[in-house]
């Protein structure tokens, strides 16, 4: 497999770059050739002309691509367009794979449609290494169309970007398939061969900053209306300063926000503002706890060093880099060509574009992405052995120089973020947590117990149970305190051991405890409360000889509405426990 990138711009035309590309071609008959265009124009009249060209110079050649938001090689960004536009042209000669590729327009399918009928194209193959994945228009979503084909191809990565533009507010963003193109679609293209490999690598680099959020208003198309309950530009307002203008997204660039999804931190970059309502390159579902980010340069670098570097033993010989253009806008031209110069290390003809977002399903993906960089390593055959030194960038090295002023600042504002996020911790969990036991207190109790009724769409079957360690009071009395104490705490542990996961066990107040457990009937609930009962009998409370505990126990369902009702039920079932002799379960209907 080879890889050659070629740069269209004043200096090089299209016709220079065919001539090139037919002379590679020509050295290296009997390939299957593909070749990725990036264009940043945006303009179509400019794309047109070109399919025109290379489809009469390589008619049987695989070309696709997208839009950007300035095409990206050595500084070469947001260069002036001149007639033949200036784009990135990235050829992929593989000597033993093929590919399965095809472009849809959106307004006539969903992406859910257009992933089903790709599935249908792909007909079970079994050799697919890695599908890359283009959309254009920033209200086009392509996750159900990953989604769809992850269903049957679950361990095969895909990867790729949105298409961008120039202008945020006026998106004129496309991609482009086999001469057709789309300003709403989706291309796929599916990499297969036996002996092809594939490697992804994702590079983040943005931390968390200062207080937790809740999207409290939001729509698949990524507008997000409201955040904790407030205009989402009051957010902006209150902790940048930045208010609703046409310099709005040169304001807020720099501070994207995050959120974990699919268990991944993720990012998502505001684009501009209408109405108080922000636009997000990507949705951003009501409910998400999000904070606004920060980076130091070396942040960002210092991954993508570390990830170019892990690439060496890979040994790619190709490399396709999708880069969200906020990083190239916090940095600067002079550190993204740096971080890109990276991965030209490792495979001198790396190809970089950056769009409005990324995508990655992978192990190390979380689906969506924003302000990322993930480059993609090809090679056909086994790894050889590679002679490339990694690569050494002084700059990130730690030296004992006096630091710039805003470096110390930025030190302080760390560590006064994280002491603050410490001590916010520890106050949430002295709040919510009781002191002795480590277990749930009543007021955590109060907010599942209100869940299970607020979030339950379906009918409500839970088993609630009041849990009272018999003669409490002569075990303090005889043995003391603490050893009163080692009871609750052991007891404690005894129950959590035999109690489904997704139980909420609580401290009730002084020797009593109090449990509620979801979707379960009054076979089960009796059946668990047995379970417990037996297990706190039988376990060692050592000094003290025997422990028994008392259970009342009841089923609500979703036709009780009186809290209060419910409560007395079971405390009067726990009372009638122990007033006719302890050690037992009663069950209150």
């Amino acid at each position: 497999m080879k890889q050659y990138t070629y740069v269209i711009n004043d200096d090089i035309s299209l016709e220079d770059v065919a001539r090139q590309i037919s002379d590679k071609i020509h050295r290296n008959p009997h390939v299957t050739s593909v070749l990725q265009v990036i264009e940043s124009s945006g303009t179509e009249e400019i794309i047109r002309y070109g399919y025109e060209k290379a489809s009469k110079w390589f008619p049987n050649m695989i070309i696709y691509g997208m839009t950007s938001q300035g095409a990206i090689v050595d500084g070469m960004h947001d260069v002036t367009i001149d007639y033949n536009g200036m784009g990135i042209c990235s050829l992929l000669l593989f000597e033993n794979s093929t590919v399965v590729a095809k472009g849809y327009d959106c307004h006539i399918q969903t992406p859910l449609e257009c992933g089903q009928d790709y599935l249908n194209l792909l007909n079970k193959r079994k050799d697919i290494k890695g599908i890359l994945l283009m959309s254009s228009d920033i209200t086009l979503f392509s996750e159900d169309f990953a989604r769809t084909v992850l269903e049957e191809y679950p361990d095969v990565p895909i990867f790729g970007a949105m298409a961008g533009t120039r202008d945020v507010t006026n998106d004129r963003s496309m991609v482009y398939f086999d001469k057709e193109i789309y300003n709403k679609g989706i291309v796929a293209v599916a990499f297969c061969g036996d002996d092809l490999h594939i490697e992804t690598k994702k590079s983040l680099g943005w931390r968390p900053l200062g207080k937790e959020f809740v999207i409290t208003k939001s729509s698949n198309d990524g507008l997000v209306q409201e955040i904790d309950d407030k205009p989402a530009i009051d957010v902006y307002k209150e902790y940048l300063g930045v208010s609703e203008n046409r310099f709005f997204y040169d304001n807020t660039a720099a501070f994207p926000i995050l959120f974990l999804q699919n268990d991944e931190l993720v990012g998502r970059v505001a684009l501009y503002c209408s109405d108080g309502t922000i636009k997000y390159t990507m949705p951003i579902p009501e409910g998400t706890k999000a904070s606004f980010a920060y980076a130091r340069k070396k942040y960002l670098l210092s991954e993508s060093l570390q990830n170019a570097n892990d690439l060496i033993s890979f040994n790619p010989q190709a490399i396709l880099i999708y880069s969200c253009v906020t990083r190239r806008n916090f940095m600067g031209d002079l550190l993204a060509d740096r971080e890109f110069l990276y991965y030209k290390n490792v495979c001198s003809n790396s190809a970089f574009t950056g769009g409005y977002g990324e995508f990655l399903f992978s192990d190390e993906g979380a689906g969506l992405l924003n302000g990322t960089l993930i480059a993609i390593g090809f090679r056909e055959g086994d790894a050889t052995l590679s002679y490339i030194e990694p690569y050494v960038d002084e700059d990130l090295i730690q030296n004992e120089e006096l630091l710039p002023l805003m470096e110390r600042m930025i030190n302080l504002l760390e560590k006064t973020t994280d002491d603050l996020r410490e001590n916010v911790l520890q106050l949430y969990h002295s709040a919510n947590h009781d002191e002795l036991t480590g277990i749930y207190n009543r007021a955590s109790f109060n907010y599942y117990y209100n869940e299970i009724f607020e979030k339950n769409n379906g009918p409500i079957s839970a088993g609630l149970f009041l849990i009272d360690i018999d003669h409490f009071k002569h075990i303090n009395d005889t043995y003391g305190h603490e050893a009163g104490d080692l009871v609750l705490k052991k007891l404690v542990a005894y129950v959590n051991s035999v109690l489904p996961e997704r139980a909420v066990f609580c401290r009730w107040g002084g020797e009593e405890f109090v449990c509620i457990i979801d979707n379960i009937n009054k076979e089960e609930a009796i059946s668990i409360a047995e379970h417990i009962r037996h297990t706190i009998e039988t376990s060692d409370f050592s000094p003290i000889p025997k422990i028994t505990i008392s259970l009342g126990v009841t089923v609500i369902s979703d036709t009780e509405t009186s809290h209060k009702d419910i409560f007395k039920k079971v405390d009067d079932a726990l009372y009638e426990a122990k007033e006719s002799g302890r050690n037992k379960i009663i069950f209150r209907t």
